[in-house]
């Protein structure tokens, strides 16, 4: 095998080895930001499926802060104020469109559109109330899974 071959064949396993460590790094990527956002979209479910008062005190962390409009501890505020009353008439669905984990795995982002209906006959939304966007901060941990730590959310129509 002359020179020339040989640093070509050198070359190309060197992309090689680049290639597969850069797959596998964005892989290990992948599968904390599919967990993420598998935990985000279990959270609106739950809101719609219960209410968001319930789903917001399973999924804040115990230190977690919205801004409604002030800073505020999320779960202190929501054990304050008396849960909704059954046939709750106003529901919060939300999707996230993207998000990102840091490298350690530990802290998260999602953002999407939110979307505040009245439920109607039947449970099935009736009326647009208002729409905005969110953006939540989460923290993993191994024993509780993902929490949210932080979230922002502002209002771009009301119904």
């Amino acid at each position: 095998m002359n020179r020339r071959a040989r640093a070509i064949g050198l070359a190309g396993a060197g992309v090689l080895v680049v290639w597969t460590a850069a797959a596998a790094a964005a892989q290990q990527k992948r599968e904390p930001l599919a967990s993420l956002v598998d935990a985000e979209r279990s959270f609106a479910r739950m809101s719609v499926g219960t209410t968001q008062r319930e789903a917001f005190l399973a999924y804040f962390a115990e230190d977690g802060v919205w801004f409604t409009p002030a800073p505020g501890n999320t779960k202190d505020a929501l054990r304050k104020r008396p849960a909704a009353p059954a046939g709750q008439v106003r529901v919060l669905d939300w999707d996230p469109v993207t998000g990102d984990v840091a490298t350690s795995g530990e802290l998260g982002y999602t953002t999407g559109p939110w979307i505040a209906t009245e439920r109607g006959a039947a449970g099935v939304p009736s009326k647009t109330l208002a729409t905005g966007w969110f953006f939540s901060v989460w923290r993993f941990n191994p024993e509780t899974g993902w929490k949210v730590v932080a979230d922002f959310g502002g209002q771009t129509q009301s119904g």
